[in-house]
């Protein structure tokens, strides 16, 4: 059996004798090769690989020898590796370990070719890294994090600036001047869209500060690594806070009375009762509560799951679990008698838009307004604010209806601490809350 004073005194008889010495390992078994040693009279000593292939003795080159493994290959290291080399012969085509390693080495060319043209290739895009591909790129990290304002964002990019602005689209995002974008955002405030102005200038920064970012925070797609960005144009641009304005309408009883009332005449199954259980389980936003699915409801535990993916959440959207009273209860059950996993369907395949949903309000709120059941027009949205003012009146405190509304959760407090799921508040306060509606729609009949 080899040892290192073994391998070092062949060394020696080498260099003395001025002939080549080897000498095997007996360490191996019978018919699997030997750790051969081989000792030059220049003092170079290798190890090698032994065996027989077709009656004839092969030898492959395992590397040079060095007793503390640093330079070269310890005693322990060649057998180690001489055990890699006898497995993959085992494994082997009639045990032809030579073309097996030949093999072996070309499917590592080629795939460090496919990494240098992959890298190449990327180089490549990164000079054609266009503001189109920038703030469609945005999109797709939106996307990817389950945000519901992505098809907005991607709608408001494709009107005012891909449409709008072509040239510009395919001028290289790093290229972009302060000039340019504020001409842009003009444009868009001439036309009397400023609240939209404001988000666009919002968005683009955003679409540059994520780039920008790229480099330094993993969860970003690489394809944002791209642009080879020194500076934010949108940075630049005031924050168009007038533009900004914070909706202050609410419904009052008599309103939301005849709201019940209208909303409950509408043709549509699927629009009514999203339009209905967004009111009676406390103003939820009904972009989330159009995606409830079959899974999502539990009939037996009077519970529905809905996902709240709203604020900077990157691990994907929160549960936000409700209690259903008897009333959400009796809405929901004509969608499930429709027998489909997409509860608000027009065909069982894809969700309600939404569009659809605010029209509906929208046609009510003006109708209404002509009527004069309402002091003035109100938008969807005004529901939900309505709903909390109007638990807040009842007495019900700020945590619980956070809790059912599910905003303001994101502090250190609601995320680290506060481990409380509120049931059996939010049962109560939604019971009470049903309560509430059904006299005010009692006090308030449609003329017939």
């Amino acid at each position: 059996m080899l040892t290192d004073k073994a391998i070092e005194k062949l060394s020696v008889d080498a260099k003395r004798q001025h002939t080549v010495k080897q000498k095997s390992d007996d360490d191996e078994k019978r018919g699997f090769g030997r750790l051969i040693v081989r000792a030059q009279p220049s003092g170079n000593v290798r190890f090698w690989y032994r065996y027989r292939q077709l009656n004839k003795w092969v030898f492959l080159e395992l590397g040079a020898y060095d007793r503390k493994g640093e330079a070269g290959l310890s005693l322990a290291g060649a057998r180690l590796k001489l055990q890699e080399l006898i497995a993959k012969r085992a494994s082997s085509n009639d045990g032809d370990l030579k073309t097996h390693l030949q093999e072996e080495k070309q499917t590592h060319r080629l795939a460090v070719e496919r990494h240098r043209k992959a890298i190449a290739d990327e180089a490549e895009q990164a000079k054609e890294s266009t503001f189109r591909k920038l703030l469609e790129t945005y999109v797709e990290y939106l996307e990817k994090l389950g945000k519901q304002s992505s098809k907005d964002v991607r709608s408001l990019f494709r009107k005012n600036v891909f449409e709008a602005w072509p040239e510009l689209s395919a001028k290289k995002a790093a290229d972009v001047t302060v000039p340019e974008l504020t001409e842009v955002l003009r444009k868009m405030i001439n036309n009397g869209i400023g609240r939209n102005t404001a988000k666009l200038r919002s968005y683009v920064r955003a679409a540059y500060t994520l780039a920008m970012q790229a480099s330094n925070d993993p969860t970003v797609p690489v394809s944002a690594q791209l642009f080879n960005l020194t500076q934010n144009p949108a940075a630049s641009i005031p924050a168009l806070s007038q533009f900004n304005r914070t909706r202050d309408r609410t419904l009052d009883a008599a309103e939301l009375g005849y709201y019940i009332r209208r909303v409950e005449q509408l043709p549509s199954l699927v629009t009514r009762s999203l339009i209905l259980l967004s009111l009676y389980l406390g103003g939820q936003r009904p972009t989330q509560l159009a995606r409830v699915r079959r899974e999502n409801l539990d009939i037996v535990a009077s519970t529905v799951m809905l996902f709240d993916p709203k604020g900077k959440r990157t691990s994907g959207p929160r549960q936000h679990i409700l209690p259903l009273s008897s009333k959400a209860i009796s809405l929901f059950k004509p969608l499930l008698h429709l027998n489909q996993e997409i509860l608000f369907s027009s065909d069982g395949k894809v969700n309600i838009r939404i569009e659809t949903v605010s029209n509906a309000v929208t046609q009510i709120s003006n109708d209404m307004a002509e009527s004069g059941e309402a002091r003035s027009p109100f938008e969807m949205r005004d529901i939900r604010r309505t709903c909390e003012t109007m638990l807040a009146a009842m007495g019900v405190s700020s945590e619980v209806r956070a809790q059912i509304q599910s905003h303001g959760l994101g502090g250190v407090q609601n995320r680290h601490y506060d481990r409380h799921n509120y049931m059996t508040e939010k049962r109560h306060t939604l019971d009470t809350w049903v309560k509430k509606l059904a006299r005010v729609r009692a006090e308030h009949k449609l003329p017939k």
